[in-house]
């Protein structure tokens, strides 16, 4: 005997973006969880299976597969959001620094 056949999911119903939510980026569907997070872990070497057991255990494999697919589809904004946000990070903690120092 078959298993009954499952509906097709809509790969667009696994990501969203709504404003306030991380500011605007894509976050995976029912989460707050952004695409940026994914595509860091993922550029550690991770694989997606590794992403779901390992770090983001609170979703599901499809949605961190849609998420490296917009990320690899995206990388070049993506990967420069990343930076400017390194950057940022990086100035800010530079100034404190300065400041406890002073």
């Amino acid at each position: 005997m078959t298993a009954p056949a499952q509906e097709a999911v809509d790969i667009s119903t696994l990501l969203h973006s709504k404003p306030g939510v991380n500011g605007g980026r894509v976050c995976l569907a029912g989460t707050g969880l952004s695409v940026r997070a994914i595509a860091s872990v993922y550029n550690e070497g991770l694989t997606p299976e590794e992403i779901l057991r390992d770090v983001y255990t609170h979703v599901d494999l499809p949605r961190i597969y849609a998420a490296i697919a917009h990320y690899l589809a995206n990388k070049a904004a993506i990967d420069a959001d990343i930076e400017a946000d390194a950057k940022a990070f990086d100035r800010l903690a530079a100034e404190e620094r300065a400041a406890k120092g002073a």
